[in-house]
């Protein structure tokens, strides 16, 4: 558990209870304010627990009242998706989703190291890139966290949205 700024905390879901609060606030989001629909909500890295897949919870650190969630898989060896990224629509725009990001990334190099030794030598396969395919209209938030659209796919539909993929160099 790692404690952020704005009585935030952020914990790395280890129960049954808080992965659940996970997925609520991604229906919520996801499901009811956005209108994507449930049965692509939810997919076979929602299993839990599971050893290629981390869930970081944002919560108020008094009150324990969920604020937010992301979800980091391990898809290869150098490559981990940052996906699900949801913040509560009534405290967007303090720097939650930015503080997920931030805690997503440093919790995948943790949990899956970064892949060099001290000597820049590959040590072993490690994370060398973070993708995430970003609703369109969220890319600008994206790239203020440093990542940057790959070109190479342009705008595409993804789950009935329009999306981009972004990628940062780790």
């Amino acid at each position: 558990m790692t404690a952020v700024p704005h009585h935030t905390e952020i914990v790395n879901v280890q129960t049954e209870d808080d992965h659940q609060t996970c997925l609520d606030l991604r229906i919520r989001v996801f499901v009811e304010e956005q209108g994507f629909a449930m049965e692509v909500e939810r997919d076979e890295y929602d299993d839990f627990p599971r050893e290629d897949v981390i869930h970081l919870l944002a919560r108020d650190r008094d009150t324990k009242e969920p604020l937010g969630t992301i979800r980091m898989i391990r898809k290869l060896a150098t490559t981990v998706k940052l996906g699900r990224l949801a913040v509560r629509s009534d405290i967007r725009g303090r720097s939650i989703g930015r503080i997920l990001v931030n805690a997503g990334e440093a919790a995948s190099i943790m949990a899956w190291g970064p892949g060099t030794d001290h000597d820049g030598r590959r040590a072993q396969p490690g994370i060398k890139e973070i993708v995430a395919n970003s609703q369109e209209d969220k890319r600008g938030f994206y790239e203020k966290c440093g990542y940057v659209m790959d070109d190479k796919l342009g705008v595409f539909d993804e789950d009935g949205g329009p999306h981009v993929k972004v990628v940062k160099m780790l």
